[in-house]
């Protein structure tokens, strides 16, 4: 059913009668999570009441799997701690799909389209019940096909199932090979594309810095200027000659301005850092991490003043090598 404003208006007041509904829901972990959140699921009790409860107020984020919805809460498991959190979706909560080179590109999607399985990155404050109000959702448009396919495959199931009494076993057996045979492609899928993911950017442990530079930026701007291109073509040179490699890009800004304008700046920011390290360098997209936008994040000056401010309105590119690959020399 579509998310409108009529129909959140309409939804009763009483929260914490909705979240227990919700919890209620979560009793069967649904067949379109990855095979890596499946099999800790296995080794670890079932899903049951948020393990989290986000202070009134208080910002609050989490990236994981929708395990279960109800209506416009979902159930959310963090990726990495495997904690538990409600979250809520309203008329203001901007919903984004990761997509193009690099997953650079946002596309706006609408709230229906957060189906159990689908991987969320979410944003938000401390509700009345301890739940996430949610103010961004975002997934990538694999996932998101992916976890379609599953839930189409469970509707196609459940129409046959109505058919006539003597074709009824052959055709839930058909169903049913169908079905796993689907679910099976879509997990192997989605594991691999999670794997790759975190491999790249969730596992950046994994990596040692070898070198670092800082490029800043004038106000309100994502120019690269000359000084910049000089820094960033210094540190593509000391990656000549080394194997397992990846540049980490990542954009800041001042605190002026509002929060939400920041945050897209910086993206910007880091953006045009990766893509003149793609389109001047040639380091091809698999060597660069996905470029992130911090926002107002993570200041290195005191924003009370001028030349603080300056210092902020920065691109931090490193050079990070696996910790496997041992230095020329070495």
């Amino acid at each position: 059913m579509r998310l409108t404003q009529r129909a959140i208006a309409e939804r009763p007041n009483n929260r914490g009668a909705i979240i227990s509904r919700v919890l209620a829901a979560t009793a069967a972990v649904t067949l379109a999570m990855p095979a890596g959140a499946q099999d800790s699921a296995q080794a670890q009790p079932q899903p049951g009441p948020p393990t989290l409860s986000h202070p009134q107020g208080e910002k609050a984020k989490v990236s994981g799997w929708i395990i279960s919805r109800r209506g416009n809460d979902l159930l959310v498991r963090d990726e990495t701690t495997q904690q538990l959190s409600v979250v809520s979706v309203t008329q203001d909560t901007k919903i984004t799909e990761k997509a193009g080179v690099m997953d650079l590109d946002r596309k706006a999607r609408d709230a229906t389209e957060l189906l159990p399985g689908l991987k969320v990155e979410v944003k938000g404050a401390g509700g009345d019940n301890g739940e996430i109000v949610a103010t961004k959702i975002s997934f990538h448009g694999r996932s998101q096909r992916i976890a379609q396919g599953v839930a189409a495959g469970e509707v196609d199931l459940k129409a046959m199932q109505k058919r006539t009494a003597d074709s009824l076993a052959a055709v839930t057996a058909r169903a049913k090979d169908t079905l796993e045979a689907m679910t099976a492609r879509a997990r192997d899928s989605l594991n691999a594309l999670n794997k790759s993911f975190n491999d790249r950017i969730g596992n950046l442990d994994n990596y040692d810095t070898r070198f670092a530079s800082s490029i800043n930026f004038a106000v309100g701007s994502a120019q690269l200027t000359d000084e910049a291109k000089k820094t960033i073509d210094d540190i593509v040179g000391r990656s000549q000659g080394m194997d397992g490699f990846l540049f980490e890009v990542i954009g800041y800004t001042d605190n002026t301005g509002s929060e939400r304008l920041n945050q897209a700046l910086s993206r910007r920011r880091a953006q045009a850092v990766a893509t003149y390290l793609a389109e001047a360098e040639h380091v091809q997209p698999r060597r660069i991490a996905t470029p992130t936008g911090l926002g107002e994040e993570k200041p290195v000056g005191d924003n009370a003043s001028a030349e603080g401010r300056a210092m902020n309105r920065r691109v931090e590119i490193k050079l990070l090598v696996n910790k496997g690959i041992k230095p020329n020399g070495q």
